[in-house]
């Protein structure tokens, strides 16, 4: 998986949905920013240490990074495109950013076909079945945890348009 970072997405970007941090709810910001954070060219992992451990509780932390992070490696591991993100403390929102929500949205509400589409918006590829698995055991850990994700239409509107980046892909 390569990353670069991103500029802000436009609030059109995603038919109207958030284009700020602040305009998620708390479990979607928690991921955006530990993905952020963990995937950064800086050591953050702490402060997502942390992070967990006030949202999950001190007993069920560690697991829920373990899980965070077997998601983040198979997505590393399955990504044959350059996911674009933003920096840690930025507040804007990006495309791979709410198509990575959409995924764990969709696997928390055990909706398969809008996994999969996420999944293979972000790795471009056919081989998401760990990237599938480990979504389905973070956002479950996440739901255990009263961190529910919202569906929401501008996740949908996010994979149509890596999708359709993907058939172009000078569009970066």
């Amino acid at each position: 998986m390569s990353a670069s970072a991103g500029g802000p997405a436009g609030i059109g970007e995603f038919g109207g949905g958030p284009a700020l941090l602040s305009e998620l709810e708390l479990p979607e910001r928690l991921m955006v920013w530990a993905f952020r954070c963990w995937i950064a060219p800086l050591s953050l992992k702490g402060y997502i240490l942390r992070e967990f451990a006030r949202r999950f509780g001190s007993r069920e932390s560690e697991r829920a990074l373990q899980e965070f992070v077997r998601f983040v490696e198979a997505l590393h591991g399955q990504t044959q495109r350059v996911l674009h993100f933003h920096h840690p403390c930025c507040p804007c929102v990006g495309r791979d950013e709410m198509v990575i929500l959409g995924l764990l949205a969709s696997a928390q509400a055990a909706d398969n076909e809008g996994s999969r589409a996420a999944a293979f918006a972000l790795t471009g590829s056919n081989r998401i079945a760990a990237l599938l698995s480990a979504s389905r055991v973070l956002s479950a850990r996440m739901a255990d945890n009263d961190l529910f994700l919202p569906a929401r239409e501008a996740s949908r509107v996010a994979v149509m348009a890596v999708n359709d980046n993907a058939q172009r892909p000078w569009l970066q």
